[in-house]
């Protein structure tokens, strides 16, 4: 028991070394404990940022389709009135100097995201006049495709050009 005594003042001289180590270890483990907690907080923050990150990206790529969409809409007609778009057809064979007989519309082919509006163009010209007829409506600032061009000679016009007979077959574009 004298032996014990004697460790046990030994522990009493030393108790604020002993003191100083027991706090150390209760503050270990308290640092550690913060530490976990701050580790999962950390790990959890950058879960978030690389998920807020793909959503910028995403919104990013919805801003860029929702801008290339608005683009391509001022490039398509904005009616799908028939008529509004035979004027706008022959005022274009006007200044390409073709004779128009007929401007005809088919029915219209009502997809998803779009609506063709076919029309069959019956007329008279010259080789040259139909080139710049045919480029003046692919150049139109509206949508505009020609689907096909029939032509057959029906004699000469002016000087040694020879005349024809065309039908071609445009469609305008509405998008939706």
């Amino acid at each position: 028991m004298s032996d014990l005594k004697v460790d046990l003042s030994v522990v009493l001289k030393k108790k604020d070394n002993v003191v100083i180590v027991v706090m150390i270890i209760a503050g270990l483990f308290i640092s550690r404990n913060i530490y976990q907690e701050q580790l999962l907080k950390s790990n959890a923050m950058r879960e978030q940022i690389v998920s807020e990150s793909e959503k910028s990206k995403t919104i990013e790529q919805i801003v860029a389709l929702n801008e290339k969409n608005k683009n391509l809409k001022k490039g398509s007609w904005d009616t799908v009135d028939a008529n509004a778009i035979i004027d706008n057809i022959y005022k274009i064979g006007l200044e390409s100097d073709i004779k128009i007989k007929n401007i005809s519309p088919f029915d219209k082919q009502d997809e998803r995201e779009y609506t063709l509006i076919p029309f069959s163009i019956t007329c008279e010209s010259s080789y040259k006049n139909l080139i710049l007829f045919c480029k003046k409506l692919e150049t139109y600032p509206k949508q505009i495709r020609i689907k096909g061009v029939e032509a057959a000679p029906v004699g000469s016009g002016p000087g040694r050009s020879v005349l024809l007979r065309l039908n071609i077959i445009v469609e305008a574009v509405y998008l939706k």
